[in-house]
């Protein structure tokens, strides 16, 4: 198993990121939906960073 492969196995989503996946946050930061928000990470990751 080369090293991409075993990154991609850890992922909750197991696929390469896209620009696309980046869309819908960067949207939704943008927009008056994220007015009170304050003082979060966003983690756009495919759930490779699981607290």
């Amino acid at each position: 198993m080369t090293r991409q492969q075993s990154f991609l196995k850890a992922r909750a989503i197991g696929r390469e990121q896209r620009p696309d996946d980046l869309v819908g946050t960067a949207v939704y930061m943008l927009s008056d939906l994220s007015g009170f928000v304050s003082g979060q990470t966003l983690v756009v990751d495919g759930g490779h960073i699981m607290y």
